[in-house]
Order: structure tokens, then sequence, then C-alpha cells
């Protein structure tokens, strides 16, 4: 049996393609985009299908000669394009959620696993904000306002729905502040912590004039493959919603002065106070607390290492491409 990811090309997906090969998974690759270079040393071990998500007799032929027994759905038309483009943020965020749900019902999968986010949960103020920051669970009060967070609770709701009524088993998983390679080319930018490192590692200055001392809980993409893997694979679950991210917060002031020790020559300037501008008023720490007891999750990356990995990461691939330095 196989484990077809949707998105998989993507930053987060492609992260999760390698943890599952990396634990000896079958894995299907599903995506739009016919670009392979995040998985690109995964080719022999992963088998690449190019289609569109809304294709639903498509993805049933994959589910059906790939005998997929579980779909982990990465796929999504991300803020800035949702923004700009509600209807299709509806076919591409909600509509096509609905359609995987629907090819778990028909074909008896075993567990569809969805990437949700953060800004499901209202603005954060009080106790859950600077400067108390009081942990955030699951069960803090929804509220989302930008389109993307819109779709992606409604993508939660389709999901929660087709368990009560069909028995599909679907479980949303709810991500902080990611960061990680493939980031700021794909996510622009939203993907502010990922810009800071990249262009540190590239020698190009970082100013960001605002927010320094603003604490988030900013998750590696390793960690989210893992929260999504582990989701994959547990057994029977109590709950069906789970923060992913550190449990702890970390600041932009922070990652400059991590980014200034490790690389040399490194230009990174971060003012102070609060709010950088792309947290849409959602800085918080997430507590973590259920997805460690029912999923086995436990962070892998503190912040520093966090950094430390996504350097080498870069480093590694310039070599592979020959464009690292002599």
């Amino acid at each position: 049996m196989a484990v077809m990811v949707t998105g998989a090309l993507g930053a987060l997906g492609s992260a999760v393609v390698r943890r599952l090969v990396s634990e000896g998974e079958r894995t299907i690759a599903f995506d739009a985009r016919d670009e392979t270079s995040l998985i690109a040393d995964l080719l022999d071990d992963v088998q690449v299908e190019i289609g569109d998500i809304r294709d639903w007799s498509r993805l049933a032929r994959v589910v059906a000669e790939g005998k997929v027994d579980a779909i982990i759905h990465m796929a999504a038309l991300l803020p800035d394009e949702a923004q700009r483009n509600p209807r299709l943020a509806l076919q591409v965020n909600v509509a096509a959620a609905g359609e995987i749900c629907e090819l778990a019902r028909v074909f008896g999968l075993r567990r569809v696993v969805f990437s949700s986010s953060k800004g499901v949960y209202k603005r954060v103020t009080g106790e859950h904000a600077a400067p108390v920051y009081t942990l955030l669970d699951e069960s803090f009060a929804i509220g989302p306002d930008g389109v993307y967070d819109v779709t992606k609770y409604a993508a939660e709701q389709m999901g929660l729905n087709y368990a009560m009524t069909h028995g599909v088993d679907f479980v949303a998983l709810r991500f902080a502040a990611t960061y990680g390679p493939g980031r700021m080319a794909r996510h622009g930018s939203l993907a502010i912590r990922s810009s800071i490192v990249e262009n540190a590692f590239h020698g190009v200055p970082t100013v960001v004039p605002q927010g320094g001392e603003q604490k988030d809980d900013f998750v590696y993409a390793k960690d989210v493959a893992q929260g999504v893997v582990k989701a994959y694979q547990a057994g029977p679950l109590e709950h069906r919603i789970f923060n992913i991210g550190t449990g702890e917060g970390s600041t932009l002031a922070h990652a400059a002065e991590v980014l200034t020790r490790l690389v040399p020559g490194a230009e990174v300037e971060v003012g102070p106070g609060l709010d950088y501008g792309t947290g849409s008023g959602r800085y918080c720490i997430f507590d973590i607390s259920r997805a460690r007891a029912e999923l086995g999750y436990e962070p892998e990356y503190d912040h520093e290492a966090g950094i430390r990995d996504y350097l080498d990461v870069l480093a590694a691939r310039e070599v592979a491409a020959g464009t690292a330095p002599r």
C-alpha cells in the first residue's frame, strides 16, 4: 500500500515526502507543478504524478492504480493568491479538500491528514499575546478573516463532517509559523524568517524595520513533516485537531543574532518593538501537549538548531549544483 501526498513538490510537501521516504513508506507525490527540484535526489524512490487537485477522476485513478490507503493533503492556494482570487481559493482549498474526503469515503482509505493553519484562530489578544504569551491550545476561539484562513477552516469543517457522517478518519494539523528550504521562493512575502536565513547565506543584507521583540512560534519544516507523518502513522486517535509547533517562542532579533554568529559577514538588522508585519495579529506560542500525547510528536529542532540545519541544506544544495565556492 502507498500514501499519496498532494502539494508534494512544495516547500512543506517536499519535506513530508522526504520524511516518508526516510521511514520506508511507499510514497506517491501529486502536484500541479511539474518542478521537482525540492525532491530531485528522491526521484528514484518516489512516484511523481502531475495533475490538477480539482480533477477528481485523475486523483481516483492514482488512488486505485497506486493502491493508496491514505492521503496527506498539503496542496493549497497560498494566502496572497487566495486573497486576490477568492473564487479559485474556494475551488482549490475547499472544494478539492471535500473531493479528497470523498475519495477516502469511496475507496475506504485508512486516513486523511489535512494541513491547516493557525490562521483559523481569531486574532490573538490578552494573555495569549505579548507580554504574557500563555500557551494557545486547540480550544482557542475560531475567527479566520483572510480568504486563505477562511478556506482552511471551511476545509477542516468539511473533513469533520465526513468523519461524523461517513466514518472518514480525518485529522487536521494546525501549523504554527513555518520556515525552511523552499519557503522563500514559494511563499514570498510571508516567509520572513526564511528570507532572513537565505539572505544571510547568500550575502544579501536584510533590514526588517520593526518587530524584533515580537515572540512567535516558528516551526522548522522538518518538524512540520515529523508531525504530519506521525499523524498519518498513528493508531486510533481521541481528537481530530492538533497544533503543530515548537511550544516555545522566539524572535526575529534572536534569529538575527544566531545568523551573525553562524554566517561570517552576515548583515541582518531587525528594528525594535512588536509586530513585524506578517503575523496578521496571530503571534502566539502553541500548546502542543495534545500532539505530544496522541501523536508522539516532539520537536527535533529548537530555534537555533532549525537555522543551523537550514544553512546546512542550502550549502549542500550549492555543492550538488556545483555552485559552491571553491
